[in-house]
């Protein structure tokens, strides 16, 4: 096939007929917790390098670990995932095996308990949100995504997630 990208419900690119599964999605705003959950389909046969896009997500926002979670298919033999953004692209998963059974993992698998607090843009590693926001071109939101790697997905695999937490 060939590197897909694959939008969220809540991405803006949707809007512009990118390409995109949607499914029963929703963006909720508390008083104090923050929540957004989508989910999508990636084909069988997106190569090494295709990307899942997340709704833009507040720098501000920390994530709860037992609440946020990322849930997904089979993709076929090797297939693994990360999650992170431009600037770390495997910071909150890094390399999680979603090749051969369905299963499920934190969505800031990879970021240390001692580190849970933190809002986005320290797990992302910038050294401040200012930093944060001058390195994505002035936005005050960060830009989030699934990305295959690993192997070129074998099977059609689902992919699900929630991002539960508050703002700093």
């Amino acid at each position: 096939m060939a590197v897909v990208d694959v939008y969220g419900t809540f991405n803006p690119k949707r809007q512009a007929g990118a390409q995109h599964v949607l499914a029963d999605s929703g963006y909720h705003r508390f008083d104090v917790m923050v929540a957004t959950q989508d989910r999508c389909q990636i084909p069988s046969g997106a190569e090494v390098g295709s990307k899942v896009y997340l709704a833009p997500v507040s720098w501000d926002f920390i994530p709860i670990r037992e609440l946020s979670t990322v849930n997904f298919d089979d993709a076929g033999t090797s297939v693994t995932l990360n999650f992170g953004d431009a600037n770390d692209v495997d910071a909150l998963i890094a390399l999680q095996d979603i090749a051969a059974a369905a299963g499920s993992c934190s969505a800031i698998k990879t970021i240390d308990i001692s580190r849970e607090g933190d809002p986005l843009w320290k797990l992302l590693g910038y050294a401040s949100r200012d930093a944060a926001v001058t390195a994505n071109a002035g936005l005050q939101t960060a830009s989030l995504f699934f990305t295959i790697a690993g192997a070129t997905t074998g099977a059609a695999c689902d992919l699900a997630w929630k991002l539960v937490g508050t703002r700093a």
